[in-house]
């Protein structure tokens, strides 16, 4: 959309990530993983790995990708595309 250049599948693709959006949740799983870490850390060591780190980095950095998208405007972009 960016490079002014409509593609057959920037249709359906528009609606997948729409409607992935309302399911995602990520930052419930987030809350949820740590929650269970401290649970965890009452009965063992618990040493938070890069694994841990990484999934926070991508849960921020999804969740302000997703809010930050304007379904609206996306879609009224596609629509000026494909009449291009």
């Amino acid at each position: 959309m960016e490079r002014g250049i409509y593609r057959p599948w920037l249709t359906p693709i528009a609606k997948w990530i729409f409607l992935a959006q309302n399911w995602a949740m990520v930052e419930v799983f987030i809350i949820g993983v740590i929650v269970s870490l401290v649970k965890i850390a009452a009965m063992a060591t618990v040493v938070l790995g890069i694994s841990f780190w990484a999934y926070a980095g991508f849960s921020i950095c999804f969740t302000l990708a997703v809010a930050s998208l304007d379904r609206y405007q996306c879609w009224h972009r596609i629509e000026q595309l494909r009449a291009a």
